[in-house]
């Protein structure tokens, strides 16, 4: 339930904002483990639709997933609309090995260029959306 998922996150590692809150899991998971892990708390992972809420992302002390994802050459988000807005870290996204499919924030970069594609394979912390 949503509210079992949120008694596992402390209270730094949970921000409010334009009345959603956001909640980094206290485990790290694939990109694919992290989206089911969302929808079954009622939650999704994370889309970003402003440079505020961009910003807000950055607060996590952790490389963190987020809800976009490339197909067919395409980057969506996980509601499957186009990104309006993109946040690439310098030469991102740069695919390396053709398996960089996924979306991660950099902890510790500026907010206008935190974005890197990486294995969706990787487990890593997510932020999801209630």
């Amino acid at each position: 339930t949503v509210a079992a998922h949120l008694w596992l996150h402390t209270i730094k590692n949970s921000l409010n904002f334009s009345s959603h809150l956001y909640c980094v899991s206290a485990t790290m998971l694939t990109w694919n483990e992290s989206r089911h892990s969302c929808a079954e708390n009622g939650a999704y992972l994370v889309i970003i639709n402003s440079p505020e809420e961009q910003k807000l992302m950055s607060n996590f002390q952790m490389h963190v997933w987020i809800g976009l994802s490339v197909t067919e050459g395409v980057w969506k988000w996980v509601d499957n609309t186009e990104v309006i807005k993109e946040y690439w870290a310098t030469g991102e996204p740069n695919n390396v090995n053709g398996i960089e499919d996924c979306v991660e924030i950099l902890s510790g970069r500026p907010s206008q260029e935190n974005w890197n594609d990486f294995s969706c394979e990787e487990k890593k912390h997510y932020p999801d959306s209630i």
